[in-house]
């Protein structure tokens, strides 16, 4: 609950958490935006990680919708953009906190959208996008944190995306 609490203080729109998996973190080595993969686990399989890091903490922002109006303009553009950097800075910040815990958080581990579905935070839509129940598809899945935080597991959710898609189709027209 802290952590969950820490983030929504720092302006993350849901916070969930996932039990890691091996197939959840990217194969071959790791994405990290702002270069700083070099740590003493980046040699580390995707088993060991997930041995000595069991969780992940996802915590993502959402996209204006009043802004969304206006996409393809360069307000809701720049408004998709902010958001997404806000959420990039959120990440950054939880890191830094829970490091200062004295637990370990790596970024750039873990794959966004596997961990999206796994915490609850929605489930994965036909147009490859995370579809949460209050935010639809406009949440930013920005990379989550994988953790030795002692953290307790949300559940996957079933919000009807699937059912809906098979009725909708209009990702799977276009």
């Amino acid at each position: 609950r802290h952590i969950k609490a820490v983030a929504h203080y720092m302006g993350a729109d849901v916070v969930a958490v996932a039990k890691a998996h091996p197939s959840f973190l990217y194969a071959g080595g790791r994405y990290v935006q702002d270069g700083s993969a070099q740590d003493a686990y980046e040699g580390h399989s995707p088993a060991d990680l997930v041995r000595k890091f069991p969780y992940i903490l996802v915590a993502t922002t959402a996209w204006d919708y009043n802004k969304l109006q206006a996409h393809r303009h360069m307000i809701g553009d720049a408004a998709y953009h902010v958001s997404q950097i806000k959420g990039n800075m959120i990440l950054k910040a939880l890191e830094g906190y829970i490091k200062e815990l004295g637990y370990t958080a790596l970024r750039g581990v873990a794959i966004p959208q596997a961990a999206g579905v796994a915490s609850g935070v929605g489930e994965l839509g036909r147009n490859g996008l995370i579809i949460n129940k209050h935010f639809g598809a406009r949440v930013h899945m920005p990379d989550p944190i994988m953790t030795d935080l002692p953290l307790v597991p949300d559940q996957p959710v079933d919000n009807g995306v699937d059912d809906f898609c098979k009725v909708c189709r209009k990702c799977a027209n276009t």
